[in-house]
């Protein structure tokens, strides 16, 4: 089994980043690990 984490890496006033972690549960051993930024426009 696996767990994959989540949590707001950064917030402003037109951008959020979220960062991801998946934790292999019988080891605690980092799988993958990213971030993903996303931005707000008036388009």
């Amino acid at each position: 089994m696996v767990t994959v984490k989540t949590w707001l890496e950064e917030l402003r006033s037109r951008k959020i980043t979220f960062a991801y972690e998946v934790v292999k549960d019988s080891t605690g051993e980092v799988l993958a690990a990213g971030r993903t930024k996303h931005i707000c426009t008036d388009k």
